[in-house]
């Protein structure tokens, strides 16, 4: 899946989803660092790629854009906020992935349990 991630994941995350086949790139390697979240947002649907992120108001652009647009997960890191907590959630994500599409969806990957949004 191409996959963009958002400039408060590392690029061990990024190694992650690459070591599992997915097409990543990086708000930082593109230089997209600081831009308003409709900026990062619009890049992804011009590139086709889902995002990635801990920011869970970018989320709500994708319920409320117009069309299904990018994909959207959003990484709930629960009560401990560390990087080993990211990197985990990461890991999950990409299990996610191997059964689900995240194609045009809200995902919210919790520690425990993931919730799907899907525009109707």
């Amino acid at each position: 899946m191409k996959l963009k991630l958002d400039e408060n994941l590392s690029m061990q995350a990024a190694g992650l989803l690459r070591d599992a086949a997915h097409d990543v790139s990086t708000v930082c390697e593109q230089h997209l660092e600081g831009q308003p979240d409709q900026t990062i947002y619009d890049v992804c649907a011009h590139e086709g790629r889902a995002l990635v992120t801990l920011d869970r108001g970018i989320g709500q652009l994708q319920r409320f854009s117009e069309g299904s647009g990018p994909g959207v997960a959003v990484l709930d890191l629960g009560d401990r906020p560390t990087h080993q907590a990211m990197l985990e959630r990461v890991q999950q994500l990409a299990g996610l992935m191997e059964e689900h599409s995240l194609e045009g969806a809200l995902w919210i990957v919790e520690p425990h349990r993931v919730r799907i949004h899907r525009k109707t």
